[in-house]
């Protein structure tokens, strides 16, 4: 019992020591009480925000690709097919009598061996189809969040871009009034 205590023991400092790298690593700043990830960006005030959305669409096209998923879900289910193929074939050749002994034997032989090979197609079949299924859903709400971050970069960028010009803006806003019975329309300006 002790044995097994202090290899567990041990074990568990190995992996805490593996886990606590320096890019995991938590520290507390001496103005703040919250503990914050140690070269995170945001504590910095002159950073600019393309950067935090150039970081999060590099973090998310790692992960954005998919089509290696379809290939592995076209071929667990191209095995599910067949196994299940050879088991109902297998079960009907097996159950099927023959005018005599030998057709009998030789189709109980025949459902045998069609019954044991849709069992390799199964165990390989339905595990590749289930694991790729849902690696494909992971990676495609990864493929979803990358083009919403790529879209507000570009919504960022003009917003910051209308921000910094000295253009006069005219904004035209229809207005209603249904106490008079009215309407018409506001016209704003910002220089």
């Amino acid at each position: 019992m002790r044995l097994t205590l202090k290899i567990f023991l041990l074990l568990s400092a190995f992996a805490g020591y593996l886990y606590a790298t320096e890019e995991k690593q938590r520290t507390v700043f001496p103005n703040s009480d919250k503990n914050v990830i140690i070269g995170d960006t945001t504590i910095n005030k002159n950073v600019d925000s393309t950067e935090i959305y150039y970081d999060l669409i590099a973090d998310e096209n790692a992960d954005a690709h998919y089509s290696q998923n379809i290939a592995g879900m076209i071929v667990g289910g191209a095995l599910t097919g067949i196994g299940t193929f050879f088991l109902v074939g297998g079960l009907a050749v097996g159950n099927d009598n023959g005018d005599d002994m030998g057709e009998s034997l030789g189709n109980g032989i025949l459902g045998g061996f069609m019954l044991i090979f849709s069992v390799p197609c199964y165990l390989v079949g339905i595990p590749v189809l289930a694991t790729n299924t849902y690696y494909y859903i992971v990676h495609k709400n990864h493929a979803i969040k990358f083009d919403k971050y790529r879209e507000s970069l570009k919504l960022y960028k003009q917003r910051r871009e209308s921000e910094d010009s000295d253009a006069v803006r005219l904004m035209i806003i229809p207005s209603v009034n249904f106490a008079n019975a009215s309407g018409g329309l506001n016209l704003l300006v910002a220089f």
